[in-house]
């Protein structure tokens, strides 16, 4: 029952007014196959209906809560004893939301002042008054609507009564939304209506439509769908994390068995009474019996962390001291195919321990970092050696590039790729490419040891470089502990 037709999804809003009905259209035909062929809640197979609902609003939010509420009056009909009203050809909604103002009256047609001359031989009631949140007035053909009912000499009453009205009665009039617009279900159409004396068809006695057990069934049903929603936001996030797996043994698989049997009151039923059924059952037990596990990884904020490693000290790296720090340096301008590059871009560039050298062997530098302390610390630097032709950013990459470092002949990116999650680290490659000038030069320099914390490693940052569109290998240098590849951008033309 979940695989749906593909759908003729609206752009984006604001909307083509046309094509947002062509998506409601599309809905609501999909709702009168789903009417017959989908079983009624409290029926015996009400986990059929709401798995189905919660697929549509994981496929298409918008779509499911078009499709619900016509589901959700096919039910209230059959609660009521009316399925004489079901048809193939209707399409329905279900308006119960009460607002501020005049309540929507439902009055005994004998105490209507109703214009109609045959009024004795239609409905026996008539609604008058404003009923707000109408979802697709304009587009459903009948609809349950509730209303305050009034005696026949049209006092209120106090109870409240749910009706069926059909939508094309002249007196029917959907109006302009006003004071509330919905964002994010826009194909959704939800107005306020204006009904002045148009009959309606009563479901049950007064009270009845809240009082029903159906009642409950129905809020459940939304809640299906919005389920369903949750998971497609939640399917999104889970492509984007990472997800480092790590294999259980069986002797962690056997001792995890034990501590969770030992939680008696979350793993068995406390008694054999209804209410007392166990909490964590086999399908939810099964999940911490795999036989791995899942972590997920998220990408620390970049300015903050490495904002507190270099107030925590002045050289964190080691680059004015290390010996292994000095030496991949010079391997790294030894490993420039040309000795002079005219703009350059170096891309994490730390308190500029680098960037001194680069700015030696190029017209200007644009030195980028996301850390301002590391930058202040690079400032010093510049000014100490006498640099003047570098420019100091600060930025967190991708988030802050700026279109005006295009075109580079030379970008670097020294030991900063791993601190990008994969998506990041996908669009920093994709923008490096389109910012190198023709015969430029894109030089990757990192660890080859494992990165604590951070969602790649050397390897990852290089794997993903070699097999990004747009970019050829030039040169390859790898040692122990480092390693550096210098690609360039794929001529116009080759393949």
């Amino acid at each position: 029952m979940s695989e749906h037709p593909e759908l003729p999804v609206p752009a984006a809003a604001p909307a083509d007014p046309r094509a947002v009905q062509r998506f409601v259209d599309h809905a609501l035909g999909r709702a009168r196959v789903l009417g017959r062929d989908l079983p009624a809640p409290g029926e015996g197979a009400t986990r059929e209906l709401w798995r189905e609902l919660s697929a549509l609003g994981r496929m298409d939010l918008a779509y499911a809560r078009i499709i619900e509420p016509h589901l959700d009056a096919l039910a209230i009909l059959r609660q009521a004893g009316r399925t004489d009203l079901i048809t193939d050809r209707d399409t329905w909604g279900v308006w119960a939301a009460e607002g501020s103002g005049e309540p929507l009256l439902a009055t005994p047609s004998s105490a209507a002042h109703s214009a109609d001359d045959d009024a004795a031989d239609g409905p026996h009631w008539t609604l008058t008054g404003t009923k707000p949140w109408c979802s697709l007035a304009g587009s459903v053909s009948r609809a349950v609507v509730t209303a305050h009912v009034t005696d026949e000499v049209g006092e209120p009453t106090g109870h409240r009564r749910a009706f069926v009205v059909a939508t094309d009665h002249p007196r029917f009039r959907p109006e302009a939304a006003a004071g509330w617009t919905s964002r994010g279900l826009a194909e959704v159409v939800t107005v306020p209506v204006r009904f002045e004396g148009v009959p309606a068809q009563p479901l049950g006695a007064d009270e009845w439509y809240l009082t029903r057990p159906g009642f409950a069934w129905g809020g459940m049903g939304v809640a299906a769908v919005w389920l369903g929603g949750a998971q497609s936001v939640a399917d999104l996030l889970w492509c984007k994390l990472v997800r480092p797996a790590r294999p259980v043994d069986d002797a962690a698989r056997t001792a995890k068995r034990s501590a969770l049997a030992h939680h008696v009151t979350q793993v068995q039923p406390l008694s054999d009474r209804r209410g007392d059924e166990v909490l964590l059952g086999p399908h939810v037990l099964e999940h911490f019996d795999r036989s791995v596990e899942f972590f997920v990884l998220g990408t620390p904020d970049q300015r903050t962390v490495f904002d507190r490693v270099h107030t925590a000290s002045a050289d964190p790296w080691a680059v004015d001291t290390s010996w292994y720090e000095r030496r991949k340096r010079d391997v790294l301008l030894a490993c420039l195919p040309r000795e002079h590059y005219g703009s350059v871009l170096d891309l994490g560039c730390s308190t500029g321990a680098l960037t001194v050298e680069l700015a030696r062997r190029a017209r200007s530098v644009t030195a980028v970092d996301a850390s301002d302390v590391a930058l202040s610390a690079a400032r010093t630097r510049l000014e100490r050696k006498g640099v003047p032709n570098v420019e100091l950013v600060s930025a967190v990459l991708p988030r802050d590039w700026d279109e005006d470092w295009s075109p580079r002949e030379l970008i670097v990116v020294s030991e900063m790729g791993y601190f990008c999650s994969p998506e990041q680290w996908r669009e920093l490659l994709r923008r490096c490419v389109a910012a190198l000038a023709d015969g430029g030069h894109l030089v990757l320099c990192h660890w080859r040891h494992p990165i604590a914390d951070w969602p790649l490693d050397g390897a990852d940052v290089h794997r993903e470089a070699r097999r990004t569109p747009g970019l050829r290998g030039v040169l390859s240098h790898r040692e122990t502990d480092f390693v550096i590849e210098v690609f360039a951008p794929v001529p116009a033309g080759d393949t």
